[in-house]
Protein backbone atom coordinates (compact mmCIF):
# COMPACT_ATOMS: atom_id res chain seq x y z
CA UNK A 1 0.00 0.00 0.00
CA UNK A 2 2.78 1.82 0.41
CA UNK A 3 4.22 2.00 -2.78
CA UNK A 4 0.90 2.26 -4.27
CA UNK A 5 0.53 6.04 -2.34
CA UNK A 6 4.26 6.65 -3.36
CA UNK A 7 3.10 6.17 -7.12
CA UNK A 8 0.10 8.25 -6.86
CA UNK A 9 1.33 10.97 -4.67
CA UNK A 10 1.92 14.10 -7.17
CA UNK A 11 5.40 14.80 -7.84
CA UNK A 12 6.34 18.02 -9.54
CA UNK A 13 4.11 17.21 -12.62
CA UNK A 14 3.12 14.27 -11.81
CA UNK A 15 -0.36 14.79 -11.17
CA UNK A 16 -1.32 12.31 -14.06
CA UNK A 17 -0.36 9.90 -11.70
CA UNK A 18 -3.54 10.41 -9.03
CA UNK A 19 -5.60 10.42 -12.57
CA UNK A 20 -4.74 7.04 -12.87
CA UNK A 21 -3.74 6.15 -9.23
CA UNK A 22 -7.36 7.21 -7.66
CA UNK A 23 -9.12 5.00 -9.75
CA UNK A 24 -6.33 2.59 -9.21
CA UNK A 25 -7.05 2.49 -5.24
CA UNK A 26 -10.87 2.70 -5.22
CA UNK A 27 -10.70 -0.51 -7.68
CA UNK A 28 -8.75 -1.86 -4.98
CA UNK A 29 -10.94 -0.87 -2.33
CA UNK A 30 -13.53 -2.11 -3.85
CA UNK A 31 -12.20 -5.43 -4.78
CA UNK A 32 -11.58 -6.21 -1.30
CA UNK A 33 -15.00 -5.32 -0.10
CA UNK A 34 -16.46 -7.92 -2.80
CA UNK A 35 -14.24 -10.61 -1.56
CA UNK A 36 -15.07 -9.85 2.01
CA UNK A 37 -18.18 -8.77 2.39
CA UNK A 38 -19.73 -12.05 3.64
CA UNK A 39 -18.03 -11.04 6.83
CA UNK A 40 -19.86 -8.38 7.11
CA UNK A 41 -23.33 -9.50 6.26
CA UNK A 42 -22.75 -13.00 8.06
CA UNK A 43 -21.18 -12.73 11.34
CA UNK A 44 -20.02 -16.41 12.28
CA UNK A 45 -17.14 -15.67 14.35
CA UNK A 46 -19.28 -16.38 17.64
CA UNK A 47 -21.25 -19.55 16.78
CA UNK A 48 -19.63 -21.59 19.51
CA UNK A 49 -20.21 -19.19 22.19
CA UNK A 50 -23.49 -20.50 23.70
CA UNK A 51 -23.58 -25.04 23.41
CA UNK A 52 -26.06 -26.49 20.99
CA UNK A 53 -28.76 -27.27 23.55
CA UNK A 54 -29.56 -30.74 23.89
CA UNK A 55 -33.24 -31.62 23.24
CA UNK A 56 -36.23 -31.88 25.34
CA UNK A 57 -39.74 -33.01 25.43
CA UNK A 58 -40.64 -29.84 23.88
CA UNK A 59 -37.92 -28.58 21.80
CA UNK A 60 -35.73 -30.63 19.77
CA UNK A 61 -32.98 -30.15 17.09
CA UNK A 62 -34.16 -31.49 13.18
CA UNK A 63 -31.24 -31.80 10.45
CA UNK A 64 -31.29 -31.75 6.34
CA UNK A 65 -28.22 -32.95 5.13
CA UNK A 66 -26.17 -31.16 2.35
CA UNK A 67 -24.84 -32.54 -1.30
CA UNK A 68 -21.47 -32.92 0.49
CA UNK A 69 -23.13 -35.12 3.34
CA UNK A 70 -22.54 -32.18 6.03
CA UNK A 71 -25.61 -30.98 8.24
CA UNK A 72 -27.48 -28.08 9.09
CA UNK A 73 -29.42 -28.02 12.27
CA UNK A 74 -32.61 -26.14 13.27
CA UNK A 75 -34.37 -26.11 16.42
CA UNK A 76 -38.16 -27.46 16.61
CA UNK A 77 -40.41 -26.13 19.18
CA UNK A 78 -43.68 -27.51 20.46
CA UNK A 79 -46.30 -25.39 22.29
CA UNK A 80 -47.92 -26.69 25.64
CA UNK A 81 -51.15 -29.23 24.86
CA UNK A 82 -53.20 -26.82 26.23
CA UNK A 83 -51.74 -23.22 24.39
CA UNK A 84 -53.52 -21.53 21.85
CA UNK A 85 -57.03 -23.10 22.35
CA UNK A 86 -58.84 -19.38 23.03
CA UNK A 87 -57.54 -18.05 19.51
CA UNK A 88 -58.56 -21.05 17.80
CA UNK A 89 -55.48 -22.50 16.99
CA UNK A 90 -56.49 -25.88 16.56
CA UNK A 91 -58.30 -27.77 13.67
CA UNK A 92 -59.63 -31.27 13.90
CA UNK A 93 -62.21 -34.26 15.40
CA UNK A 94 -63.17 -34.76 18.71
CA UNK A 95 -61.34 -33.55 22.37
CA UNK A 96 -57.83 -33.91 23.02
CA UNK A 97 -57.22 -36.04 25.95
CA UNK A 98 -60.42 -35.76 27.41
CA UNK A 99 -59.64 -32.12 28.17
CA UNK A 100 -62.47 -30.02 27.14
CA UNK A 101 -61.46 -27.99 24.02
CA UNK A 102 -64.14 -27.75 21.99
CA UNK A 103 -63.90 -29.93 17.84
CA UNK A 104 -60.13 -29.58 19.09
CA UNK A 105 -59.40 -33.64 18.13
CA UNK A 106 -56.45 -36.08 18.81
CA UNK A 107 -55.43 -35.34 15.05
CA UNK A 108 -55.62 -31.88 15.52
CA UNK A 109 -53.27 -29.37 13.46
CA UNK A 110 -51.59 -26.41 14.69
CA UNK A 111 -50.15 -23.46 12.80
CA UNK A 112 -46.83 -23.09 12.44
CA UNK A 113 -44.20 -20.90 11.60
CA UNK A 114 -40.44 -20.89 10.15
CA UNK A 115 -38.40 -17.95 12.09
CA UNK A 116 -35.27 -16.72 10.58
CA UNK A 117 -32.85 -15.20 13.10
CA UNK A 118 -30.61 -12.00 12.25
CA UNK A 119 -26.49 -11.91 11.60
CA UNK A 120 -25.73 -12.00 15.20
CA UNK A 121 -27.73 -14.54 17.05
CA UNK A 122 -28.08 -18.08 16.49
CA UNK A 123 -31.05 -20.83 15.97
CA UNK A 124 -30.69 -22.10 19.41
CA UNK A 125 -30.47 -18.89 21.31
CA UNK A 126 -32.82 -17.22 19.15
CA UNK A 127 -35.90 -19.58 20.75
CA UNK A 128 -36.00 -17.11 23.41
CA UNK A 129 -36.76 -14.09 21.07
CA UNK A 130 -40.04 -12.21 21.61
CA UNK A 131 -41.96 -13.38 18.56
CA UNK A 132 -41.39 -16.84 18.89
CA UNK A 133 -42.19 -17.11 22.70
CA UNK A 134 -45.62 -15.55 21.23
CA UNK A 135 -46.23 -17.94 18.84
CA UNK A 136 -45.76 -20.67 21.43
CA UNK A 137 -47.79 -18.96 23.55
CA UNK A 138 -51.04 -18.59 20.44
CA UNK A 139 -50.48 -22.56 19.58
CA UNK A 140 -47.91 -22.50 17.12
CA UNK A 141 -45.25 -25.16 16.25
CA UNK A 142 -42.29 -22.82 15.64
CA UNK A 143 -39.06 -23.99 13.35
CA UNK A 144 -36.02 -21.83 13.91
CA UNK A 145 -33.46 -22.89 11.32
CA UNK A 146 -29.66 -22.18 11.80
CA UNK A 147 -27.69 -20.76 8.81
CA UNK A 148 -24.90 -22.16 6.88
CA UNK A 149 -21.36 -21.75 8.27
CA UNK A 150 -22.91 -20.71 11.48
CA UNK A 151 -23.64 -23.91 13.63
CA UNK A 152 -23.36 -25.80 10.66
CA UNK A 153 -21.39 -27.06 7.50
CA UNK A 154 -20.88 -25.49 4.59
CA UNK A 155 -20.39 -21.48 3.99
CA UNK A 156 -23.18 -18.94 4.32
CA UNK A 157 -24.53 -16.88 1.33
CA UNK A 158 -27.98 -15.99 -0.13
CA UNK A 159 -28.37 -18.76 -2.29
CA UNK A 160 -27.75 -21.57 0.08
CA UNK A 161 -29.28 -20.16 2.93
CA UNK A 162 -32.52 -19.74 1.41
CA UNK A 163 -32.03 -23.12 -0.23
CA UNK A 164 -32.34 -24.62 2.91
CA UNK A 165 -35.17 -22.75 4.20
CA UNK A 166 -37.16 -24.29 1.43
CA UNK A 167 -36.15 -27.51 2.52
CA UNK A 168 -36.98 -26.81 6.30
CA UNK A 169 -40.17 -24.89 5.22
CA UNK A 170 -41.25 -28.19 3.53
CA UNK A 171 -40.28 -30.44 6.76
CA UNK A 172 -42.45 -28.46 8.79
CA UNK A 173 -45.18 -28.37 6.29
CA UNK A 174 -45.32 -32.27 6.28
CA UNK A 175 -45.03 -32.63 9.79
CA UNK A 176 -48.50 -34.77 10.87
CA UNK A 177 -49.79 -31.60 13.82
CA UNK A 178 -48.89 -29.19 11.15
CA UNK A 179 -51.72 -28.07 9.22
CA UNK A 180 -49.62 -26.48 5.98
CA UNK A 181 -52.41 -24.04 5.07
CA UNK A 182 -51.82 -22.18 7.75
CA UNK A 183 -47.94 -21.95 7.23
CA UNK A 184 -46.25 -18.50 8.18
CA UNK A 185 -42.65 -16.88 7.68
CA UNK A 186 -41.25 -14.81 9.91
CA UNK A 187 -37.79 -12.98 9.80
CA UNK A 188 -36.21 -10.97 11.88
CA UNK A 189 -33.12 -8.41 10.65
CA UNK A 190 -31.02 -10.49 8.24
CA UNK A 191 -34.03 -12.82 8.37
CA UNK A 192 -35.97 -10.65 6.76
CA UNK A 193 -33.94 -10.88 4.05
CA UNK A 194 -34.28 -14.74 3.98
CA UNK A 195 -38.26 -14.88 4.74
CA UNK A 196 -38.68 -12.42 1.73
CA UNK A 197 -36.80 -14.58 -0.61
CA UNK A 198 -37.79 -17.66 0.44
CA UNK A 199 -41.43 -15.77 -0.07
CA UNK A 200 -41.25 -14.89 -3.36
CA UNK A 201 -39.95 -18.30 -4.46
CA UNK A 202 -42.11 -21.16 -1.92
CA UNK A 203 -41.31 -24.64 -1.84
CA UNK A 204 -44.04 -26.86 -3.53
CA UNK A 205 -46.97 -26.72 -0.14
CA UNK A 206 -45.32 -24.32 1.84
CA UNK A 207 -45.74 -21.41 0.97
CA UNK A 208 -46.51 -18.22 3.39
CA UNK A 209 -50.14 -17.80 4.74
CA UNK A 210 -49.04 -14.42 5.95
CA UNK A 211 -45.53 -12.94 7.19
CA UNK A 212 -43.70 -11.10 9.91
CA UNK A 213 -40.40 -9.03 9.85
CA UNK A 214 -39.17 -7.16 12.36
CA UNK A 215 -35.75 -4.53 12.10
CA UNK A 216 -36.38 -5.15 7.62
CA UNK A 217 -34.55 -3.54 5.40
CA UNK A 218 -35.48 -2.93 2.10
CA UNK A 219 -32.14 -4.65 0.50
CA UNK A 220 -28.89 -5.37 1.95
CA UNK A 221 -27.44 -3.38 -1.41
CA UNK A 222 -28.84 0.33 -0.44
CA UNK A 223 -26.20 -0.21 2.25
CA UNK A 224 -23.33 -0.63 -0.29
CA UNK A 225 -23.24 3.42 -0.94
CA UNK A 226 -22.30 3.75 3.13
CA UNK A 227 -19.14 2.01 2.07
CA UNK A 228 -18.75 3.68 -1.02
CA UNK A 229 -19.58 1.24 -3.55
CA UNK A 230 -22.69 0.41 -5.94
CA UNK A 231 -24.86 -1.59 -5.08
CA UNK A 232 -24.57 -3.69 -8.11
CA UNK A 233 -21.58 -5.33 -6.15
CA UNK A 234 -23.30 -6.84 -3.38
CA UNK A 235 -23.59 -10.81 -4.07
CA UNK A 236 -25.85 -11.28 -0.97
CA UNK A 237 -28.26 -8.51 -2.02
CA UNK A 238 -31.85 -10.27 -0.03
CA UNK A 239 -33.75 -7.48 -1.90
CA UNK A 240 -36.95 -7.43 0.12
CA UNK A 241 -38.55 -4.43 -1.38
CA UNK A 242 -38.85 -6.55 -4.67
CA UNK A 243 -40.14 -9.67 -2.70
CA UNK A 244 -43.06 -7.37 -0.77
CA UNK A 245 -44.36 -5.73 -4.01
CA UNK A 246 -45.02 -9.17 -5.13
CA UNK A 247 -46.18 -10.32 -2.72
CA UNK A 248 -50.01 -11.14 -2.35
CA UNK A 249 -50.21 -12.14 1.63
CA UNK A 250 -50.75 -10.57 4.89
CA UNK A 251 -47.73 -8.75 6.47
CA UNK A 252 -47.02 -7.49 9.82
CA UNK A 253 -43.91 -5.28 9.69
CA UNK A 254 -42.74 -4.38 13.29
CA UNK A 255 -39.95 -1.46 13.68
CA UNK A 256 -38.32 0.50 16.36
CA UNK A 257 -38.17 4.69 15.78
CA UNK A 258 -34.95 4.29 17.59
CA UNK A 259 -33.75 1.98 15.32
CA UNK A 260 -29.24 3.00 14.53
CA UNK A 261 -28.45 -0.44 12.53
CA UNK A 262 -31.62 -0.36 9.95
CA UNK A 263 -33.22 2.82 10.19
CA UNK A 264 -37.40 2.67 10.30
CA UNK A 265 -37.49 4.92 6.71
CA UNK A 266 -36.47 0.72 5.51
CA UNK A 267 -39.81 -0.47 7.09
CA UNK A 268 -42.00 2.49 6.37
CA UNK A 269 -41.00 1.96 2.75
CA UNK A 270 -41.67 -1.90 2.76
CA UNK A 271 -45.08 -0.98 4.37
CA UNK A 272 -45.96 0.75 1.17
CA UNK A 273 -44.66 -1.30 -0.84
CA UNK A 274 -46.32 -4.42 0.45
CA UNK A 275 -49.85 -5.23 -1.29
CA UNK A 276 -51.27 -6.25 2.20
CA UNK A 277 -49.28 -4.31 5.11
CA UNK A 278 -49.62 -3.44 8.65
CA UNK A 279 -47.00 -1.02 10.51
CA UNK A 280 -45.93 -1.77 13.95
CA UNK A 281 -44.12 0.71 15.89
CA UNK A 282 -42.70 2.06 18.86
CA UNK A 283 -39.66 3.64 20.76
CA UNK A 284 -37.46 0.59 20.16
CA UNK A 285 -33.64 -0.02 19.03
CA UNK A 286 -32.68 -2.22 16.23
CA UNK A 287 -32.24 -5.34 19.20
CA UNK A 288 -35.19 -4.70 22.24
CA UNK A 289 -37.83 -4.80 19.81
CA UNK A 290 -40.73 -4.86 20.57
CA UNK A 291 -40.96 -2.69 23.96
CA UNK A 292 -44.66 -3.28 24.39
CA UNK A 293 -44.81 -6.89 24.31
CA UNK A 294 -48.47 -6.60 25.37
CA UNK A 295 -49.10 -4.36 22.24
CA UNK A 296 -46.97 -6.30 19.85
CA UNK A 297 -49.13 -9.89 20.67
CA UNK A 298 -52.15 -8.09 19.92
CA UNK A 299 -50.86 -6.85 16.72
CA UNK A 300 -49.81 -10.42 16.04
CA UNK A 301 -52.98 -12.08 16.76
CA UNK A 302 -54.69 -9.57 14.69
CA UNK A 303 -52.92 -10.38 11.58
CA UNK A 304 -53.28 -13.99 12.01
CA UNK A 305 -56.71 -13.81 12.93
CA UNK A 306 -57.09 -11.38 9.33
CA UNK A 307 -54.74 -13.88 7.33
CA UNK A 308 -57.54 -16.98 8.30
CA UNK A 309 -53.99 -18.49 10.13
CA UNK A 310 -55.67 -18.10 13.77
CA UNK A 311 -59.96 -18.51 13.91
CA UNK A 312 -62.04 -16.34 15.96
CA UNK A 313 -61.19 -16.13 20.00
CA UNK A 314 -64.60 -17.66 20.27
CA UNK A 315 -64.13 -20.65 17.63
CA UNK A 316 -62.61 -22.82 20.80
CA UNK A 317 -63.69 -23.29 24.87
CA UNK A 318 -60.38 -22.56 26.91
CA UNK A 319 -59.33 -25.86 28.52
CA UNK A 320 -59.40 -25.97 32.60
CA UNK A 321 -56.42 -26.48 32.80
CA UNK A 322 -54.74 -23.89 30.05
CA UNK A 323 -52.33 -21.77 31.47
CA UNK A 324 -50.35 -19.20 29.58
CA UNK A 325 -46.59 -20.25 28.69
CA UNK A 326 -43.85 -17.60 30.62
CA UNK A 327 -41.52 -16.16 28.30
CA UNK A 328 -38.26 -16.13 29.32
CA UNK A 329 -35.98 -13.30 29.82
CA UNK A 330 -35.26 -11.51 26.34
CA UNK A 331 -31.73 -11.71 24.73
CA UNK A 332 -30.15 -8.88 23.01
CA UNK A 333 -28.37 -9.74 20.10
Amino acid sequence: MNALLKFVLPRGRGWWRVLIGVPVIYAAYAGALWSLQERFIFRTDFAGVEPWPADTASEKTVFITLADGGTVPARLLLPAPQAGLTQGALMGGAGVGGAGVGSAGANAKRPAAICFHGNWDLAHTFTRAPEVQALLRMGFVVLVPEYRGYVAGGRPGQRAIVEDAGRFAQLLAARPDVDPARLVYVGRSLGSGVACALAANPPAGAGPRAMVLLSPFTSVASFAWQMGVPGVLVRHPFRNDVALSQLDVPVLIVHGRNDTVVPIKHGRTLARLAKDATMFEDDGDHNDLPLDDAAFGDALRELMTRAGVLGPAQEMRESPTSTPTPAPGRRGW
